[in-house]
C-alpha cells in the first residue's frame, strides 16, 4: 500500500517494509514501546511476528520528522456470534491519535478494505472510545485485569 499525503496536512502515512523496520529497529522500537505501557504483547514478540511478515508497522511522519509507528496484524475473530477478519490495531502511540487522528484511521480503513477485512478492532485505553466514536468506532467489549 504507498503513503498517504493526508489531505490539507503534511502528515505522511505508509507501510513500512519488514526490512526498512529491522535495518531501523533502534529507532521504531521506542515508539512501539511506548504504546506498550497498558498493552498485552511484549515487544519481542511484535519484532518477531514483524521478521515473520504476519504483523505490518505503520510510520507517521510530519513532514520529515518521524512522530508514530503503528503496528498491525489481520486476525480471524469472533464478533457479535460471526467470524469476521480484522486489522487489529496492536499498538498506536497517542499522538497517532492526538495529532492525526482523521488522517491515521482513513489510512487503516484503506488498508483493511486493501486486505480484504471486514473492519477494524483495537484495544486501548477508555479515552480511546470517546476519541474515536465520532469516527465511527464503538466499544465492543471491556477487558478488566488485576495485578496479583
Amino acid at each position: 500500500m504507498p503513503d498517504t499525503q493526508a489531505p490539507g496536512t503534511n502528515c505522511n502515512i505508509g507501510v513500512l517494509t519488514t526490512e526498512s523496520v529491522l535495518a531501523h529497529w533502534d529507532e521504531v522500537a521506542p515508539f512501539i514501546s511506548a504504546a506498550l505501557i497498558y498493552g498485552e504483547t511484549p515487544l519481542s514478540e511484535i519484532k518477531a511476528g514483524i521478521e515473520a511478515n504476519k504483523i505490518l508497522a505503520i510510520q507517521v511522519l510530519e513532514g520529515e520528522r518521524l512522530v508514530a509507528i503503528l503496528t498491525v496484524e489481520i486476525v480471524n475473530t469472533q464478533l457479535r456470534g460471526q467470524m469476521k477478519r480484522m486489522l487489529n490495531s496492536i499498538t498506536c502511540t497517542g499522538y497517532a491519535i492526538e495529532q492525526s487522528k482523521e488522517p491515521v484511521v482513513d489510512f487503516l480503513t484503506d488498508l483493511a478494505r486493501a486486505e480484504g477485512c471486514d473492519g477494524l478492532m483495537l484495544k486501548g485505553r477508555n479515552g480511546w472510545g470517546k476519541r474515536l466514536k465520532p469516527l465511527g468506532y464503538k466499544v465492543a467489549y471491556t477487558v478488566l485485569t488485576r495485578v496479583l
